[in-house]
């Protein structure tokens, strides 16, 4: 009996048969995988040992195409166009809408409000991150932009306050006595047989004038105060309807995002709506207090330059006035009562009766 030598570092007898064996067959040999396809042949199930050898050779050139398949079709990566201000916005979904204006940048914002100044950009832009679609509901757009029209309904009311003061209704009432007043003296200064004397209608009128000359001294300082408040009532009304403006556009803006067809795009183009109406009523308001600033300003030139300096010279001279007085002593009460005159000719419409 003859023992087989084992030679170390050869081949196994256990896992390739010798070839003088002619009992164990050849093994096959299928293509060899690609080193990618090593993981994926590994996963796949082992064929069954008692299958055909064409079987197994089957599923590894499955294998094989479909790794290659893999390594030449890339899976394809397609990126949104960058929207205005080359910044991607964020996009978050708020009651079903898209919560874009939130991150808008100040450079979309001027893309989609040219005319706009870059402070009130600003305010914008201030605005939209604090106001998202739906943010609260259908009760937050309700809110939205009400302290602007507040702030117009206040200004509003106080300028009829001011308007409506006693200096501002007394004042016309008195110039028109006062003018009247005048006006006979000026007639009695002309002479003639069956009118009185200049000194008589001044001494009759004299205590009178006074009194007036007095209260519209008083309404002159009340006046000049109604003025400053007028000023600062011009500011206010400019600051709201800043804020207006601004509220409008932020919400023109977010409009933009929401679905047409949504409750939140229907409250908030209400909300657009009353913001526009009160604009306009802050505009022609303001309009109106310029006007009235204007008319308040030529009143009070007329009280001091009419009243406070050239009365007291009209009174000094027909209290020195004779009964019968001469033609320079006439001529001197007419000219110093024609300064006045003129001064009441170009403020008319605070003494007309």
């Amino acid at each position: 009996m003859t023992i087989p030598v084992t030679v170390i570092g050869g081949r196994d007898d256990e896992l390739e048969p010798r070839p003088t064996d002619p009992a164990t067959p050849a093994p096959a040999r299928g293509p060899a995988l690609p080193p990618t396809a090593v993981s994926q042949h590994a996963a796949m199930p082992a064929p069954d040992s008692h299958a055909h050898p064409t079987a197994a050779l089957a599923v590894s050139r499955l294998g094989a195409e479909a790794t290659t398949q893999t390594e030449q079709e890339p899976e394809a990566h397609t990126e949104p166009p960058p929207l205005p201000g080359n910044t991607p916005i964020a996009v978050t979904a708020i009651g079903g809408a898209f919560n874009a204006a939130r991150t808008a940048t100040i450079k979309a914002i001027a893309h989609r409000f040219p005319n706009a100044t870059p402070a009130l950009r600003a305010r914008v832009r201030a605005l939209l991150v604090g106001h998202g679609p739906a943010a609260g509901g259908a009760n937050t757009w309700l809110t939205y932009g009400v302290a602007g029209q507040t702030a117009v309904n206040a200004t509003i009311k106080a300028q009829i306050a001011l308007l409506d003061a006693s200096a501002k209704r007394d004042a016309p009432t008195l110039l028109a006595r006062l003018y009247s007043i005048l006006e006979e003296v000026g007639g009695a200064l002309e002479g003639g047989l069956f009118r009185r004397s200049a000194r008589a209608v001044w001494s009759q009128h004299e205590p009178e004038m006074r009194h007036i000359e007095t209260r519209l001294g008083a309404h002159a300082n009340a006046l000049l105060q109604t003025l400053d408040a007028l000023d600062e009532l011009d500011g206010r009304y400019a600051a709201a309807h800043d804020e207006l403006e601004a509220f409008f556009l932020a919400g023109t803006y977010t409009f933009d995002t929401l679905p047409p067809a949504g409750d939140d795009a229907q409250w908030l183009h209400a909300r657009l709506t009353a913001l526009t109406a009160s604009q306009q009523l802050a505009q022609q308001n303001r309009l109106m207090l310029v006007q009235q600033r204007n008319e308040l300003r030529e009143l009070v030139t007329l009280l001091q330059d009419g009243v406070l300096v050239k009365l007291p010279a009209v009174a000094a001279q027909l209290a020195m006035l004779p009964d019968k007085p001469n033609e320079t002593e006439r001529y001197l009460a007419r000219d110093a009562l024609g300064e006045l005159a003129q001064l009441f000719e170009r403020t008319r419409k605070w003494h007309s009766s």
